[in-house]
């Protein structure tokens, strides 16, 4: 939750962190990240977003930083509710 709190921050140091973390889930737990960014990306500031889909492919860090992603993982819409939390008991079971 504090993810979501922070892209308002106006430390680059802090966007770096949190981009890193939000990295970091990725390696662990994709369809988390994805989910995340799926809410939060078009509000990210473009560093932030830099590190979190820096292991994407080209073709999909293109699509998120002009802000035109679609979002190909159908499991992101299991794990979010309609205000875009997750659901802590599908963390574990949604894992790469």
């Amino acid at each position: 939750h504090i993810s979501a709190q922070l892209p308002s921050d106006q430390e680059d140091l802090i966007h770096k962190a949190v981009g890193w973390m939000l990295r970091e889930v990725g390696k662990r737990n994709l369809v988390i990240e994805v989910a995340f960014l799926k809410v939060h990306y078009q509000k990210m500031p473009r560093t932030m977003l830099g590190y979190a889909i820096e292991k994407f492919s080209k073709v999909e860090r293109q699509k998120y930083l002009s802000g035109k992603c679609n979002y190909p993982h159908d499991e992101v819409e299991d794990i979010l509710d309609l205000k875009g939390n997750f659901h802590t008991s599908d963390i574990a079971t949604h894992s790469y």
